[in-house]
């Protein structure tokens, strides 16, 4: 691991004087100055996991709970693994504000950058191989995004007219798709964080818990899913939605 020269003025422990970052000895009292090193890519001070609050997110739960909640398990993971981060690091980083700026435009890009780029850091410290890109993240993530607004367009949500039948079934592809690109991501992502939770651990760990939120966005989502087959198969009439008797 390489070093490079302090740049930060050296106080002399004899006298207390401040000298110069080059300085090897004390101006004041001629005393030689134990000048520190600033190393690159230092390992940082990490909390030991706790096995009864385990970090650990089998795939398989990610794809079930991404299909369920229609999605809506995206904000849930960027909340509970941004969380985990600061319980694991000790810094202060807003779980639930950086979850809901998932729903800002352009500026939740940059978060999920972090998110991304944060955790491939923490790996690095702790020399664990990553195959976490947090560029390549945030274009799939984008590509998802126009495809939900494609899916928007093709049911006439900007139009204000009622969608064909061909066009909603088309939206509900396209949907089906970005939801496939989601749920890839984070189930690459996850893969990278089991491995560094398990790494610190030193030993298996068990599934982390079910939670309330995710209960939550699973019963919303099957609501979803139910609303959305109830028009597929003709037993609501698209153009009668939202107007009152």
């Amino acid at each position: 691991m390489q070093t490079r020269p302090n740049t930060d003025p050296v106080p002399c422990a004899n006298c207390g004087s401040i000298n110069e970052p080059s300085a090897r000895f004390c101006g004041q009292c001629g005393s030689e100055l134990a000048v520190p090193t600033v190393r690159d890519a230092l390992p940082r001070p990490v909390m030991a996991l706790d096995r009864d609050s385990s970090y650990l997110i089998p795939g398989q739960r990610i794809v079930v709970m991404m299909a369920l909640s229609s999605g809506l398990y995206f904000f849930y993971w960027l909340y509970v693994t941004w969380k985990q981060y600061q319980e694991h690091t000790g810094d202060e980083v807003y779980p639930v504000w950086h979850a809901l700026t998932r729903l800002v435009p352009v500026y939740g890009l940059f978060r999920i950058y972090a998110h991304m780029k944060a955790f491939r850091d923490l790996m690095g410290s702790a020399n664990i191989a990553s195959s976490i890109l947090p560029g390549p993240v945030v274009g799939i993530v984008l590509v998802s995004d126009l495809l939900n607004l494609m899916a928007l367009a093709l049911n006439g949500a900007f139009s204000g007219e009622p969608a064909s039948q061909a066009m909603s079934n088309l939206a509900l592809v396209v949907n089906i798709l970005s939801l496939a690109f989601q749920a890839g991501i984070l189930l690459v992502v996850q893969r990278n964080l089991n491995s560094y939770w398990l790494h610190v651990n030193g030993a298996p760990l068990p599934p982390a818990r079910f939670g309330t939120g995710e209960i939550v966005l699973a019963a919303v989502g099957t609501a979803g899913w139910m609303l959305t087959a109830a028009l597929l198969f003709g037993y609501i009439d698209p153009a009668t939605m939202g107007q009152t008797p």
